[in-house]
């Protein structure tokens, strides 16, 4: 119908999800018709609708006592890799099996968005730069304003098709910046 309605949750649901901390839009992505993952800043959830009633919201993460970071972001990359960024610059990346691999991003700064290129880079935006990860989480490179971005607090990022490249939102607009 191509207008918004609401949706409803029930309480045995909600209290699991509890949509009320769910605090960036960059934390949400469709894998289907019926399925998204949503992150709150305590863990992930991948939601199963049925039009406009939320069946299910099952946590993705480790157990919340366990799992000490506060989620700011996530992507779940083509290959089904989690990864995850945190407010205290800690980026987790669960395999298909749930293993985790923690990286700590230079500086510990926050992390705001994260997106894969074209060629399965990882882009990590946060308050103070860009990192880019390969697929394998290798480190590959820091960029900041020292190095040519116009702010270095990356809000958003856009990838760009075929390339291993991206748009990246700040507070003094939008860059295009090429990984090489």
């Amino acid at each position: 119908t191509k207008q918004l309605q609401p949706f409803n949750i029930s309480a045995a649901v909600n209290a699991i999800f509890q949509p009320n901390l769910v605090r960036f839009t960059n934390n949400i992505q469709r894998l289907d018709d019926s399925t998204i993952l949503v992150a709150t800043f305590k863990n992930i959830f991948r939601c199963v609708f049925n039009k406009t009633v939320l069946l299910s919201a099952v946590p993705l993460l480790p157990v919340a006592n366990q799992f000490q970071n506060q989620v700011n972001c996530f992507l779940f990359s083509t290959d089904k890799t989690l990864w995850t960024g945190t407010s205290t610059g800690v980026l987790y990346e669960f395999d298909k099996n749930h293993h985790p691999t923690t990286y700590q991003i230079p500086g510990n700064y926050i992390v705001r968005t994260i997106a894969e290129d074209a060629l399965h880079n990882i882009w990590v935006g946060t308050d103070k730069g860009l990192c880019v990860y390969s697929r394998q989480g290798k480190f590959l490179k820091e960029i900041t304003s020292e190095t040519g971005l116009l702010n270095d607090c990356i809000y958003s990022l856009l990838p760009v098709t075929n390339s291993s490249s991206v748009f990246a939102s700040s507070n003094y607009g939008v860059s295009y910046i090429p990984l090489q």
